[in-house]
C-alpha cells in the first residue's frame, strides 16, 4: 500500500520536487516555492480514486499541512504538521 501511495505522490509533483516517507503512512513533499497549493490540489485528487492491492479495493483519505518559510527544516515539519492535523481535526467535529 505504501509503494502505491508513493508513486501516486510522486506523479503529484513536478521534476526538482521531493517526496520522501517520513516514518509510518507520512510522507513529505518538497516542492518550489509558489507551487504549493497546486501540488496540494493534486494530491487531494490522486486519493479520490480507491486503492486497488491484490484483490482489496481501499478507499484512503488523505490530509494535507502546507509550510511555506525559511528554510529550516524542522521548523516547516512542525508548520506542516501542525497543519495536517487541523485538517483532520475539522474532518472529526463535522
Amino acid at each position: 500500500m505504501l509503494r502505491i501511495v508513493a508513486r501516486r505522490l510522486e506523479r503529484c509533483v513536478r521534476a526538482g520536487d521531493t517526496v520522501a516517507r517520513i516514518g509510518g503512512d507520512e510522507f513529505v513533499l518538497h516542492v518550489g516555492a509558489g507551487a504549493e497549493q497546486e501540488v496540494a490540489d493534486r494530491v487531494r485528487t490522486a486519493f479520490v480514486d480507491p486503492f486497488v492491492v491484490g484483490a482489496e479495493v481501499l478507499r484512503v483519505g488523505v490530509s494535507v499541512g502546507i509550510a511555506t518559510g525559511p528554510p529550516d527544516a524542522d521548523a516547516l515539519l512542525a508548520q506542516a504538521d501542525e497543519e495536517m492535523y487541523a485538517v483532520k481535526r475539522s474532518r472529526i467535529s463535522r
